[in-house]
């Protein structure tokens, strides 16, 4: 690079998460988060404002992150202390003990039972949730109202704007605060605040079990697509619509203007494509139940086999807990909770154990999707993919497989296999 020359941060597509932390400590300003040809959110630096102070480079922890994991096996530790001692992570099975709430939750309510006592202590609390346009940013909560808001899966990257910056000034203003995204976005807030000085004994970092982000332009032109099929507004999405469908369905449900709704799997099946994931997803150094966060949160897949008397169709939570300030939270939110400690052996799903495999499909979908965009990969891609599944599931029992995303026939499913 020319020493004249202004950083370039996205030379590797896979060694940016666009976490936006470049964007929040330049003194200058010079640098803006804007989505790239596939519509992901990139770090754009402005020449004519940037003084080569190198704060951009020092400040990503992505790259710093995934050095480090090429150069160990393992990855059981991180320079930066990812454990504390060989006491964590400590793992548990999580559900809400209202059962209203799990109702309203994603999975078994983790989010609502950790973010509870930050609020109540006059804390706040960050997360992504929905604009009115139905694009997806990270939001503040002030109160159990506006974080009610930001429950639920996300299938898509949230735009951070200037999230980084309000969470240094709440700390400073010796505010509680409890941050909630990606792994990628809770190591590069807490890189930003160790470089800005920040103290953080009033952070907690909630990250998430993550599979991976696709782009807010399929997100959009998804919605678009629907809307002009079906001649109306879309005024409200769940990405799992687990209230109709149950836990362990993945069906998404839109909500039109006059009151109507369509459940599909359009949007859903393209995302467990690996066709419109993020390139890092696909190169993540947080694959790992050691995370530098203080709690890690998902859904408890496999819990069956696990902890089998646990297990139910409203949902329940795995837990991961990093710290001692992780483990006091969770500590506080117990009395709220039905809980059962676990070996992190049984929740290590697969974004526990490596990155997303990316597909060999995706140059051709991009291909297809700018060609023909949701309609084309509609008929190529996720029909054929729908009846595949149909067809697979049908080898197993022909009436679960029409129906096991319904509670009834998931118990149904559980006798055929008994006998």
């Amino acid at each position: 690079m020319n020493k004249n020359s202004p950083p370039d941060l996205t030379a590797r597509r896979d060694a940016c998460s666009g976490c936006s932390a470049c964007t929040a400590i330049c003194p200058q300003g010079a640098i803006a988060m804007k989505p790239d040809e596939e519509g992901f959110f990139c770090p754009v630096i402005d020449a004519e404002k940037c003084v080569r102070c190198g704060l951009c480079l020092k400040v990503c922890a992505f790259k710093a992150d995934q050095a480090q994991r090429a150069e160990c096996s393992e990855y059981t530790e991180r320079a930066e202390g990812c454990s504390e001692s060989k006491k964590f992570p400590q793992a548990f099975a999580v559900k809400h003990a209202n059962a209203h709430i799990r109702e309203m939750s994603q999975s078994g309510g983790l989010f609502t039972l950790i973010s509870d006592p930050v609020l109540e202590r006059g804390g706040v609390v960050y997360g992504a949730g929905f604009s009115g346009d139905l694009s997806v940013s990270h939001r503040r909560a002030a109160s159990k109202e506006e974080r009610d808001a930001l429950r639920g899966s996300k299938y898509v990257q949230s735009d951070m704007g200037d999230a980084f910056r309000s969470v240094r000034e709440d700390l400073k203003q010796g505010r509680e605060v409890l941050f909630t995204g990606t792994p990628c976005q809770c190591a590069g807030l807490r890189r930003f605040l160790e470089l800005s000085r920040t103290d953080m004994s009033g952070l907690c970092l909630l990250d998430l079990i993550c599979h991976g982000t696709p782009t807010p332009r399929l997100w959009k032109e998804y919605l678009n697509w629907q809307e002009a099929r079906n001649g109306q507004k879309i005024v409200q999405a769940s990405f799992r619509d687990k209230r109709r469908f149950g836990w362990r369905s993945h069906v998404e449900t839109l909500t039109f203007a006059d009151g109507t709704s369509l459940s599909d799997r359009i949007y859903t099946t393209i995302f467990y494509m690996h066709t419109a994931l993020r390139p890092s997803c696909h190169a993540c150094p947080y694959t790992t139940p050691h995370r530098c966060s203080d709690i890690s949160m998902g859904d408890f897949w496999g819990l069956e086999k696990a902890l089998p008397d646990f297990a139910d169709n409203l949902g329940v939570s795995a837990a991961l807990v990093h710290s001692e300030k992780g483990a006091k939270l969770f500590g506080e939110a117990r009395s709220r909770m039905e809980v059962i400690p676990c070996s992190v052996q049984n929740c290590l799903q697969p974004p526990l154990r490596h990155p997303t495999q990316v597909s060999r499909r995706r140059e051709a979908f991009w291909r297809d999707f700018n060609r023909g965009g949701i309609e084309l990969v509609y008929r190529h891609y996720v029909i054929p993919a729908l009846v595949r599944q149909k067809v697979k599931l049908s080898l197993v029992h022909p009436l679960v497989a029409a129906l096991r995303t319904v509670e009834p026939l998931a118990r149904l499913e559980k006798k055929i296999r008994q006998k």
